[in-house]
Formats: C-alpha cells, sequence, structure tokens
C-alpha cells in the first residue's frame, strides 16, 4: 500500500523513498480519458494504492490501454498519485487491442472496446476484416493498427458477455492439462473431523450454481452464540503448482456476467466436488467461533472437517422467515439461532462503526434467446446482511491467525478517502445543503451521518454515489494496515475460495499456520506482493467487465429511446463534461461539455479543476439521448434545460 505520507512499502517491513520518475503502464481508461496506470520498474507489490491517474490533456494524443510511459509525479498525498507523461515507448507487453472496425472520411480505423483514442488501421493490415468487425490488432510504432485476429465477423451480433470478455482480455478457456486434472479425481482426505451431525445450511441466490460457504448457529452457554462458517476445502483439491492452480492464479477470480460465468476452477470442482450441495459428504475448512452476548469473538480455531448440509435455501426465503411470511418449520428450525448470532453480531458492528454504504447491484434478466428482458436494480434483504455478518467473522478471525503468524500473508485492506477526495466530497455536499467540516478525523460513522442526513433529505442516491466514490479501493497486499470501510484493523478473505484465489492462498497458509495438513504453502516475500498486486489487478479486471456487460446490455435497450428527452439529476463532474443518472440499471449518461452553455461547463486547468460549472452533483436536468453504443455500453446526451440549484446553496448557508 502507499501510505499518506508520501512513501510505500518494498515488503511489510518498512518504508522507502518513492522514486519521482519511473516507467509506467497503463492498466485503464476512465470515464473523464484519463489514464490509470501502474509502475512496471520495480519487483514488488502493486497495491490500488499505486495506481497512477495521468489526466487526459487538450491537444496531447490520448493513451491507450497496455501504453508504457515515462512518468513524473505531479502530487502525491493521501494515497492518490497524479502524475504527467514525459515520453511514451509504445505498447507493453499486455499484448494487442480488441476493438472495432470503424470508418470515417480519413480511412479504417480500430475503436478500443475499453475506451481509449481511436487507431488508424493499415490499409494492408486488415486481414480482409470489413467495418463493424471485432478484431484483435496490434499497434506499431508508427501509431497506426495491423489486425492479428478477426474475433467476431463484420454482421454479426456478439452477446454484451462476449464484448466484455473480449474487450478485458479476460481467459475463458481452460488448457487441456487443467480439465484432465480436474477429471482425474483427487486424494483422500485423511483426520479429518466429522461435523456431517452438525446442521449446515447454504444461503445464496436463487440462480446460484456453486455453494462454497455454508453456516451454523446455536447458542451458546454464557449467553452468546457458537457460530460456524464452513468453507469448500479447494486447497485440498488445486494444489500449489499444479495445472489447476497455475490457470486459477492466471484467472484471479471467476466472473459473472448476465449470460454467463466465467469460473476460476473447471466445473468439475466449482458446480461439484468443492460445492457444498445438500445430502452430500464435503470436504470444508470452518471457522469455529464463539460470540459473547456483547457480540465480540472470544475465541476461534480453525477446522479441516467433512460436513453434509442439510438444506440448500435462498436470501429471499431466508427473508421471509425474518419478515414472519414463511411458516417453513424446517427453514425456520435452522433459521432463527442464525437470526440470533446475525443480530449480536450487527449490534455490535453498528457499535464499532462500519461504513453503511447503500448502493445497490444493478441485475439483467435474460430470456432464452439471451435477450434483456429487464434491467434494474438487485433487491437488498437484511438476509444479505447476516451472510455478509458472517462471512466478516469468519474473515477476521482467519486474519488475526495470519496476523499471530508473524509473516507476510495476504490481507484485504482499505486506506481511508484521501484528502484531495475528502476535499472534493465536501464540496459536493455543500451544494446539496449537507455541512461535512473540514479538520475533523475521518471515520465511516462521520459518513454514515452524512447518509441519514441525505435520507432524510429525499438525497440518498446522489449521495451514496458520492460517497462511493471518495473511497480509496480496497486491494489485497501482504501487509496488514486495517480495513477503513469495516472500521477494523485486520482483515483479510477467507470464505470464497472457489471464485477468488486469494483465498486459496489463505486457506493454504491456515493450513500451514494451524498445522492442518502438508499440503498448506507460505509464498515467499517476493513472490507473495506479485501475487497480492496480480489478484487486486485482476478484480478490477472483472469489476470492469461485469460493469461493461450490465452497460451494453442496457445501451442496446436504450437504442430505441434514441432521440428521447428526459428529467434526470447531474451524477458527476469530469473534464469530458457532466454524467448525468439514466434509469435504473443504465450507465450514467456523458453530457459532453462542449454541448453544455459556457456558463454552465465545467473548468479545467493544468489536468484539475479550477472552477465549478453552474451545474452541481444532484441538480436536476432535462437531457435528450443522442446515442446509445451497444459495442462499449456508452450513452451521450445532449442539454436541454436545467432547474436552478440556489434550492440547494440556501440550505448550506
Amino acid at each position: 500500500m502507499t501510505p499518506s505520507n508520501g512513501q510505500d512499502r518494498s515488503d511489510g517491513t518498512g518504508p522507502r523513498r518513492e522514486p519521482s520518475v519511473f516507467v509506467a503502464e497503463v492498466l485503464d481508461i476512465n470515464e473523464d480519458g484519463d489514464a490509470l496506470a501502474r509502475p512496471v520498474t520495480r519487483r514488488r507489490e502493486t497495491a490500488d494504492g499505486e495506481v497512477i491517474i495521468l489526466p487526459l490533456v487538450a491537444g496531447v494524443p490520448a493513451l491507450a490501454v497496455g501504453d508504457r510511459v515515462l512518468v513524473r509525479i505531479r502530487r502525491h498525498a493521501g494515497g492518490t498519485r497524479r502524475g504527467s507523461v514525459i515520453r511514451r515507448f509504445g505498447r507493453g507487453e499486455s499484448g494487442p487491442i480488441v476493438g472495432q472496425l470503424d470508418r470515417d472520411h480519413r480511412g479504417l480505423f480500430l475503436a478500443p472496446l475499453r475506451g481509449g483514442r481511436r487507431i488508424p488501421v493499415h490499409r494492408s493490415g486488415t486481414r480482409n476484416a470489413r467495418e463493424g468487425a471485432i478484431v484483435s490488432a496490434r499497434p506499431d510504432a508508427s501509431g497506426h493498427a495491423r489486425v492479428e485476429r478477426v474475433l467476431e465477423p463484420a454482421g454479426s451480433t456478439p452477446s454484451p458477455d462476449l464484448l466484455a470478455i473480449l474487450g478485458h482480455d479476460i481467459p475463458h478457456v481452460f488448457p487441456s492439462d487443467a480439465l484432465t486434472l480436474a477429471a482425474s479425481g483427487f486424494p483422500e482426505a485423511a483426520d479429518r473431523v466429522d461435523l456431517t451431525q452438525v446442521p449446515f445450511i447454504t444461503i445464496d441466490d436463487a440462480d446460484a450454481r456453486d455453494f462454497d460457504d455454508a453456516v451454523w448457529a446455536g447458542p451458546d452457554r454464557d449467553g452468546g452464540w457458537h457460530l460456524m462458517v464452513a468453507i469448500a476445502d479447494v486447497a485440498h483439491h488445486v494444489r500449489a503448482g499444479d495445472a489447476l492452480d497455475r490457470e486459477a492464479r492466471l484467472r484471479g477470480n471467476s466472473v459473472y456476467l448476465p449470460g454467463r460465468v466465467v469460473p476460476m476452477l473447471p466445473e468439475e470442482l466449482s458446480n461439484d466436488a468443492c460445492s457444498l450441495v445438500p445430502g452430500k459428504d464435503r470436504l470444508c475448512l470452518v471457522a469455529d467461533m464463539r460470540i459473547d452476548a456483547g457480540g465480540q469473538r472470544t475465541r476461534h480455531r480453525f477446522l479441516r472437517a467433512v460436513m453434509r448440509s442439510t438444506l440448500r435455501t435462498t436470501y429471499e426465503d431466508v427473508q421471509r422467515v425474518m419478515d414472519g411470511d414463511m411458516d417453513d418449520g424446517v427453514l425456520r428450525a435452522r433459521a432463527e439461532p442464525l437470526l440470533g448470532a446475525f443480530r449480536t453480531l450487527r449490534a455490535e458492528a453498528q457499535r464499532r462503526g462500519t461504513l453503511e454504504l447503500d448502493v445497490p447491484e444493478r441485475q439483467v434478466s435474460l430470456d432464452s434467446d439471451g435477450n434483456a428482458v429487464s434491467i434494474g436494480l438487485r433487491p437488498q434483504y437484511d438476509s444479505h446482511r447476516l451472510i455478509e455478518t458472517f462471512m466478516v467473522c469468519a474473515n477476521r478471525a482467519a486474519a488475526q491467525t495470519l496476523g499471530e503468524a508473524g509473516r507476510p500473508g495476504v490481507f484485504r485492506v482499505h486506506d481511508p478517502p484521501s484528502p484531495q477526495a475528502m476535499e472534493t466530497l465536501r464540496n459536493d455536499l455543500l451544494g446539496m445543503g449537507i455541512p461535512l467540516a473540514r479538520g475533523q478525523v475521518i471515520r465511516p460513522k462521520v459518513l454514515n451521518r452524512v447518509l441519514e442526513r441525505a435520507a432524510s433529505a429525499g438525497t440518498a442516491v446522489p449521495v451514496n454515489l458520492m460517497v462511493l466514490r471518495a473511497q480509496s479501493r480496497a486491494c489485497y497486499a501482504p501487509a496488514d494496515t486495517g480495513h477503513f470501510g469495516l472500521g477494523i484493523a485486520s482483515y483479510t478473505h477467507f470464505t470464497s475460495p472457489i471464485r477468488r484465489y486469494a483465498d486459496l492462498l489463505v486457506h493454504r497458509m491456515l493450513i500451514g499456520a494451524c498445522n492442518l495438513g502438508t499440503d498448506g504453502a507460505w509464498p515467499g516475500r517476493e513472490e507473495l506482493g506479485e501475487m497480492c498486486r496480480h489478484v487486486s489487478a485482476t478484480e478490477r479486471r472483472s469489476l470492469a467487465a461485469e460493469r461493461g456487460a450490465i452497460d451494453r446490455y442496457a445501451a442496446r435497450q436504450m437504442q430505441e429511446h434514441v432521440g428521447t428527452s428526459l428529467v434526470t439529476t447531474v451524477s458527476g463532474v469530469g473534464r469530458a463534461g457532466l454524467f448525468v443518472a439514466m434509469p435504473d440499471g443504465c450507465p450514467n449518461a456523458l453530457l459532453p461539455g462542449r454541448l453544455l452553455p459556457p456558463a454552465l461547463a465545467p473548468v479545467w486547468r493544468s489536468g484539475r479543476r479550477a472552477g465549478n460549472s453552474a451545474l452541481r452533483v444532484g441538480d436536476e436536468v432535462t437531457v435528450t439521448l443522442e446515442q446509445a453504443d451497444p459495442i462499449t455500453g456508452r450513452l451521450l446526451v445532449s442539454y436541454v434545460g436545467s432547474t436552478p440549484v440556489s434550492r440547494y446553496r440556501s440550505r448550506a448557508r
């Protein structure tokens, strides 16, 4: 991680001076057209705190994903680094660019699926691909691209899921050696604790296919709770260094798209041998915990066991039990002690102060042909919080055990918001009549008060998004520096080894630390740093792909509404213009600054906003939908009119 004092840790053992000029590789392009890059000159962990923002500068060609550049850091404070490009070296080692071929008056060009500058294509380098084809192309030193492979021919209609996979270069075909190993069976397990008589249950979405966690709770003698969280023992089936492990490490995590899943492990494991399906004996690693009446974990241990789930249920059904709307005797008998343990842990979390953001996930419903029937927001239930709370409890126990081992591990860290992010948030909140005083120590409870005030004022949606944008990005790191959002000093990920490689690494470490077998593994310091950097990057990649797929489904639906006007609100301000909220499930639309009256356009200078637009986040605007691009998932709108914003400023006085 990169601490706020401008120095960084090489391995968790101490600080060292951060160079101001180094080579970086472009990872992504954000909505403003800014490049997000990371250093490539040092062999050490590169956590999200090390991501450098390279602002788009007027008159300078935009960077593209994979470009390697010599960077000078211009500002480095609070974990946020901004830089300027001294020199571009050309494409790095991240491979070719995937995009769609298009044509303008100058000829054929490549429009990258992930955004960035359009790249002209050599006339002799098209491989007979026509306008509209999705291709993989590689730019050369001249800045032109040559097509290497046609991925989808012109005239085809690639699914949004496939475009997301191709655009983010997500491995989606398992090599034969990994498939052979997955189908060949696994070694016998010895010295397992028999927990088959414990009535574990799994609680998941109705359409879930892989069940990697099961839970059980019962009352304890001191008025607290005995809680067990059983997690599939993936480390038994996937041994460090084998073909399955190499592919899982490459993928980093599973990717969940609306119409398909790109799993980290073959289905023989993720949906069968490692899935805690009801009525079948399964190998597991169990966090066995005791919780007192105040919600504090008093002791814990980890067990390698055999368990047998007694019931597979859903969040919806558990919620109906919680609401008293379902009279299923078996489910109620299993759920009631879980609800008691949840309420105790939940009360402790509220006293501790965890960030209570309410930003629902988007959900796409598809028909049998893969077309979007509806796009909306996924329901949020207290039953979701129940499982999340139990997983946090188990993850904290795992982090404590790793910490007691006295070695660098794989920790989930989340830094406090940077000073710059807080200043931006403070200014945006002021425009909505919500004060946030300078000088106070920012803790989750402070931000929760902001969220409560926004809920009372009817501005919960934009304010939750503002607070979310102000957060540092959580990542994996060998040094445990705490988790701001959860309000705890030590945290890791232990509960999803089927779909997250970081969790599989933690399982192997726990096996070694607790003497639970010979198949534990603890990578060396340098390798561990690289692993943390890699799984943080694959997590970013999968989140971007999942978001991009939903955006593309939404853009397809919105095509029939091009030319219509709607009343919406400003959701963000960027160098490219304003972003406005669209109907539930749709991505924010860009309202380019060039389409705004001069008095309303944002003012930028030297890569920083120098003056506020007369329009602020949360202000009401009327726009016309001008473009809905199903290939990139981007929406473009033009300005019609706006509601005066003085109502917000008068409240702030």
